[in-house]
């Protein structure tokens, strides 16, 4: 299995396209993992913070939707799946990836540091992955 992380950027779209391919090759599952924070996921309609949840649960469901429809832009026939997963997206990741072959993320989310060449995320999990990680730019060729 496969697991990539997702947060709308378009350096995580990219990563999506490559772990298809890689998938593909591979005769691997592709997992999609989006992390956000958990109290979206728990709140209860009858919470005075639900519209801001409801809100906060679709972006999230739209990103993924978005890493989605990249992998079948692919045409692989990679059989791909979302989750949804509250928490820090470093230890999402790393638990997401415990058991995986691979772990793929852009190298630059949707963080206020443009400039740097690897984003927070990314290069913790360079420190702390436990099975192999790839980081792809924003930009990938076929």
């Amino acid at each position: 299995m496969i697991v990539v992380g997702v947060d709308g950027s378009r350096a995580a779209l990219a990563a999506a396209g490559w772990a298809a391919r890689e998938a593909a090759l591979r005769g691997d599952a592709l997992n999609l993992v989006h992390a956000m924070p958990a109290w979206p996921l728990e709140i209860s309609e009858r919470d005075r913070y639900a519209e801001v949840g409801h809100w906060m649960r679709e972006g999230a469901t739209s990103m993924l939707d978005a890493a989605l429809e990249r992998v079948r832009q692919e045409d692989l026939r990679v059989a791909a799946r979302t989750h949804l997963v509250g928490g820090d997206p470093r230890a999402v990741l790393i638990e997401a990836a415990a058991d995986a072959g691979l772990l793929v993320v852009g190298s630059r989310g949707r963080g206020d540091v443009a400039g740097l060449l690897l984003g927070s995320v990314s290069h913790s999990l360079l420190h702390h992955a436990t099975c192999p990680l790839v980081v792809t730019p924003a930009r990938v060729s076929s």
